[in-house]
């Protein structure tokens, strides 16, 4: 299941967030399926990198079972946003355009 939501995220930071061009976004993902997922947009289009060369637009640490739940509608984004185990690091509007723009249809 977490693999579907991972791969929407590019729709949800070129579409649904309407980010600029030049965005990053890295999604740090603690626990048992763990993993780190990097993001550029160039020309109104998101591509998944292996790395960063630079620090995030755009940096977002949670554990996978919280991120499962947005994605999946059952937490609202201020409660993602204000979870302990949740950290923000970088643009705070991206931020909470990204806890908004995470609910997704399956």
């Amino acid at each position: 299941m977490v693999n579907r939501f991972e791969s929407a995220l590019p729709f949800i930071l070129a579409k649904k967030m309407q980010s600029p061009d030049g965005t990053t976004l890295q999604v740090n993902l603690s626990g048992r399926q763990a993993r780190a997922i990097f993001l550029e947009l160039r020309d109104g289009r998101a591509r998944a990198l292996v790395s960063l060369a630079q620090p995030a637009t755009l940096e977002v640490t949670t554990p996978v079972a919280l991120f499962w739940r947005r994605c999946a509608g059952r937490i609202s984004a201020e409660a993602f946003l204000g979870a302990s185990a949740t950290d923000i690091r970088g643009n705070r509007d991206l931020a909470a355009s990204f806890a908004e723009n995470l609910s997704i249809m399956i």
